[in-house]
């Protein structure tokens, strides 16, 4: 009964994993570059504190869980193209053709509402 499944549930699983090896690389990659990465996402909040003000650690281990939850989101941001690209891949085999054709100015009006939304946020919202 479930032997046409098979070959799916295979592919699902080859996905995921190279899915899971980018993200675990990115995550590394990220984590080596975690301080100019925290740099960046604090400058805004840096600007408007007070002089002579700066963030500390309230907890022993929360410098070490900042660093990786940093490491993490940066990792998987990194890695995104690629696990989308592998979910597509996963996906278009049973898609039509005129599903297909969809997909494209889907993806980049998508990902480019993404950016302006996530640049308003960092740029705007943030400062204020």
């Amino acid at each position: 009964m479930f032997d046409d499944l098979k070959p799916h549930i295979a592919e699902l699983r080859k996905r995921l994993a190279y899915s899971i090896g980018a993200l675990f690389v990115a995550f590394f990659v990220a984590f080596y570059f975690y301080e100019p990465i925290l740099d960046w996402m604090t400058l805004p909040l840096k600007e408007v504190l007070p002089d002579n003000s700066y963030m500390i650690a309230t907890g022993v281990p929360e410098v070490f869980f900042t660093a990786v939850k940093v490491s993490l989101f940066s990792g998987f941001l990194l890695a995104l193209p690629f696990i989308l690209y592998q979910f597509w891949l996963f996906v278009a085999p049973g898609l039509y053709e005129h599903e297909k054709r969809y997909v494209w100015p889907f993806v980049f009006f998508a990902s480019g509402m993404f950016f302006l939304g996530a640049a308003f946020a960092y740029y705007i919202v943030v400062p204020y």
